[in-house]
């Protein structure tokens, strides 16, 4: 029975072989994998803000203070 590591190296054996490009995608995600789940858990969600445009002098109910 092969091991993880094995099955690993066949399928990307298989993927140089057959599809142009795969094993080089696939290689590129494994090193950016860390820093994009590190970027991503970094990322904090504000409350949305709102803008009013009362002070567009233009309209008949600007403020202007």
């Amino acid at each position: 029975m092969p091991t993880k590591d094995q099955e690993k190296e066949t399928l990307a054996q298989d993927f140089a072989q057959n599809e142009a490009g795969v094993a080089d995608l696939m290689a590129f995600y494994e090193r950016v994998e860390e820093v994009y789940q590190r970027a991503s858990a970094s990322i904090q969600e504000t409350p949305d803000s709102y803008v009013s445009d009362s002070t567009d002098v233009s309209r008949l109910n600007a403020y202007l203070g």
